[in-house]
């Protein structure tokens, strides 16, 4: 990446697959297909002019519009908008999740449930010099990832935003 465009990071984070260096024609047309009504979107929130390289617009609905001097479209999520969309899609796979007798095969945060009383409870696997483990307590013999017995949720909880 150009060193007068690194510095929008920010803005031009994650570029957006198939919209890469089209032209005006194009770039209207697969805009209007793939992700909005461009009459209803093209409210800019900044306009930027990247001396040498080209301009860079920021739409309000959460995208960028790199366009270099050969007048090439170019469509970019800010980072804002890429953490939300992120966010959301995390979220809404935890809620399509289910119980299972299964024990989880990826680190995070998991609701856990016993069988006999249903009492639920957290608890959190971590990788610990390359093995998962149940951190949550006890002891955890080698080839097991915890000692626990029960139900898991099959998703993580997802991280929420600026905590740690």
């Amino acid at each position: 990446m150009n060193k007068n465009i690194a510095a929008f990071s920010d803005v031009l984070f994650e570029q957006v697959k198939g919209f890469d260096r089209l032209n005006a024609t194009d770039f209207e047309a697969l805009f209007e297909t793939d992700v909005a009504d461009l009459d209803e979107t093209l409210v800019a929130t900044d306009w930027r002019i990247v001396p040498d390289v080209g301009e860079i617009v920021v739409l309000s609905i959460g995208y960028a519009v790199f366009v270099d001097r050969a007048n090439r479209y170019t469509l970019f999520e800010t980072e804002a908008h890429y953490n939300e969309r992120v966010l959301r899609s995390s979220w809404a796979s935890f809620v399509r999740g289910c119980w299972s007798d299964r024990t989880p095969t990826e680190p995070g945060l998991y609701f856990a449930r016993d069988r006999d009383m249903g009492r639920r409870s957290v608890r959190e696997l971590r990788r610990v010099n390359g093995r998962l483990l149940d951190v949550s307590g006890g002891a955890v013999p080698w080839g097991r990832v915890s000692v626990w017995e029960g139900q898991w949720w099959s998703i993580p909880v997802p991280a929420l935003p600026n905590s740690y």
